[in-house]
């Protein structure tokens, strides 16, 4: 995994991000759970979510709480031009939504 954003963070918050990615998908942040998993993830509260060590770490130094973590682990494209279904379908795990092709 590597870290594309980190606008609007602390010196510090940086700091951690530079020195913890590039990394390969764990448990420890919130993206590496949601790649391994396929699916998307939640915290309510990451300050208090000691399973992820580095989301967890994050959430103290910037003085966040709340997270989502999507994966993106594929595009989806078709051969032929046609419109794209109405919102409907789990798409929360990749291959297994109205949107495969």
């Amino acid at each position: 995994m590597h870290n594309m954003a980190h606008y609007g963070f602390s010196p510090e918050g940086r700091d951690i991000l530079m020195r913890a990615f590039p990394r390969a998908p764990t448990r420890e942040s919130m993206s590496g759970r949601a790649i391994l998993e396929g699916a998307v993830v939640q915290s309510e509260d990451m300050s208090t979510d000691e399973g992820t060590a580095l989301s967890h770490q994050l959430s103290r130094v910037l003085g966040s709480h709340a997270y989502l973590s999507v994966p993106m682990l594929r595009e989806v494209c078709r051969s032929a031009p046609s419109p794209w279904p109405a919102a409907s379908g789990d798409r929360s795990r990749p291959g297994r939504s109205s949107y495969s092709t």
